[in-house]
């Protein structure tokens, strides 16, 4: 029987077998362990584990405010997690099982065929989530799924990724929310084999926690100078368009055309800068300071202040 007390640097390669303890406190660090059979790991505050195996009859006990990044569960192993603990990266294999108490929070789970992953209520899993044909998802109904995309950038106009690859297997029904800000336009994958979201609300929020209202398929919600329209595509994957909200808008310098049902918001006019708002086309907000806007009929501006230069 050992028992382990980590509380300042880092302790590496320790195998935990039966009776054996460790406890990772405030300021510890524990790296590459293995928990065995009759082994217990418990991370405390502020303690982190990384690249922890638990085997067979091994726990890991993650308490509030303790960090475990790149945890394996295989076969027989248990992970539960307290009310504000964190995992990232977790990987549970077959016969593995990681219990996500009241509060804790997991960034990206893979689970395998056979492997177990149990959402309690008020817990929350975001990030990638892979989950593997016949693994057991079950999420309680206060339990929270978060698709992440805020400050993701998307060159190609359809994210290569996706958030979750399979919809189908999340057993239960948990609240899902929808993380944005920073977003480029295009098209945001969520979820694949997701037909069955079609009954199912989505809260938008920001990355601080600030919700902007709910929205199913066929919905769209403004947040910031972006519009967000989620839908389901002919692949059955849950997806987010991300639109600009206007056409135009921050500094002009050269030449700009707003035709019809184009919108430009806060433009401002510099030295050689010409908006042409064409029939159908809106400004608002332009402020004028040593270039030109010609309003052709049709077209329409408002609240336009004029510093210098000229308004036609």
């Amino acid at each position: 029987m050992a028992n382990y007390t980590i509380s300042s640097g880092v302790t590496r390669g320790v195998i935990l077998n039966e009776n054996d303890f460790m406890n990772v406190f405030y300021r510890g660090k524990a790296s590459t362990t293995t928990v065995n059979s009759g082994g217990t790991m418990r991370i405390q505050s502020d303690g982190v584990a990384n690249t922890t195996t638990v085997n067979f009859g091994g726990s890991m006990e993650l308490f509030a405010g303790g960090i475990a990044n790149s945890t394996t569960v295989n076969s027989g192993g248990l992970v539960t997690g307290s009310n504000g603990g964190y995992a990232n990266k977790t990987e549970i294999n077959s016969g593995g099982q990681f219990n996500l108490g009241d509060g804790t929070s997991a960034n990206s789970a893979t689970v395998h065929n056979g492997g177990k992953l149990y959402l309690s209520d008020w817990s929350k899993l975001t990030g990638m989530m892979v989950f593997e044909a016949g693994a057991v998802v079950s999420a309680a109904l206060n339990a929270v799924l978060d698709f992440d995309i805020h400050g993701f950038y998307n060159p190609n106009g359809v994210t290569s990724y996706i958030l979750l690859n399979d919809f189908s297997l999340i057993q239960g029904s948990p609240t899902y929310t929808l993380t944005v800000g920073g977003n480029d336009p295009g098209i945001y994958r969520l979820a694949g084999n997701a037909a069955g979201f079609n009954d199912r609300t989505i809260t938008v929020k920001n990355s601080s926690g600030d919700e902007f209202g709910t929205f199913k398929v066929g919905g769209e919600k403004i947040v910031g100078d972006k519009k967000y329209n989620l839908g389901i595509n002919t692949s059955s994957e849950l997806v987010v368009t991300v639109t600009n909200l206007y056409d135009l808008t921050g500094y002009l310098t050269g030449k700009a055309n707003l035709s019809s049902g184009m919108i430009a918001s806060g433009v401002l006019i510099n030295s050689g800068g010409i908006l042409n708002v064409l029939n159908g086309g809106y400004a608002s907000m332009t402020r004028i300071t040593n270039g030109s806007m010609y309003v052709s009929d049709g077209g329409s501006a408002s609240m336009t202040s004029v510093d210098g230069g000229s308004m036609h």
